[in-house]
């Protein structure tokens, strides 16, 4: 992006390259949101924290669940991308999962298509449970949700503070540890 505005600069003047960084950044900034940084999630042993497994690489799956992280707002450029991606990592677990977790603690938005694509992708497990970084946000992601039909997928009592909390929670009993100190 800097080469093509400083040769615009140079051939054409100020006016047109700041207009060319301008289009430029624009292009790139929607074309990086529409492909998000995500993860799917395990937990460290012996703690109750669930980590990239590509970032960490003792981090575990909890057999029967899939946890799965999204760093960007959830919208029109990314949802189809989200929902294929939640797809896959579900197709792919093994055993077939029973419960997929969503950690919300990346998105910061949602428009309608991020909510439609969602409500399919959480659909594909017999249980959905969503995190919610923090109380505050919690009584507004409800209303959001209910405004959407989230609700009639991920029901007000499968909102969690933590993945940890979820799998505790709603996951395989035999799947989920003790935290750490416990």
């Amino acid at each position: 992006m800097a080469v093509a505005t400083l040769g615009t600069v140079v051939l054409f003047g100020v006016g047109p390259g700041i207009l060319l960084a301008i289009v430029l950044s624009i292009l790139y900034r929607t074309w990086r949101s529409a492909r998000p940084r995500d993860a799917l999630l395990g937990r460290v042993p012996g703690t109750t924290v669930w980590w990239a497994l590509k970032e960490r690489p003792d981090a575990q799956t909890v057999p029967g669940v899939v946890a799965y992280r999204l760093d960007a707002p959830l919208y029109f450029a990314n949802a189809t991308r989200f929902r294929d991606r939640v797809r896959e990592e579900v197709a792919a677990a093994t055993p077939p999962p029973s419960l997929f977790v969503l950690d919300s603690s990346g998105i910061d938005d949602v428009d309608f298509t991020g909510d439609a694509c969602c409500c399919r992708s959480s659909t594909s497990c017999t249980r959905a449970a969503s995190t919610s970084p923090s109380p505050g946000r919690r009584a507004t992601r409800r209303a959001t949700r209910r405004r959407a039909g989230l609700h009639r997928h991920v029901a007000d009592d499968h909102i969690f503070l933590t993945v940890d909390d979820a799998v505790r929670a709603l996951g395989p009993k035999e799947g989920a540890a003790a935290p750490a100190g416990e």
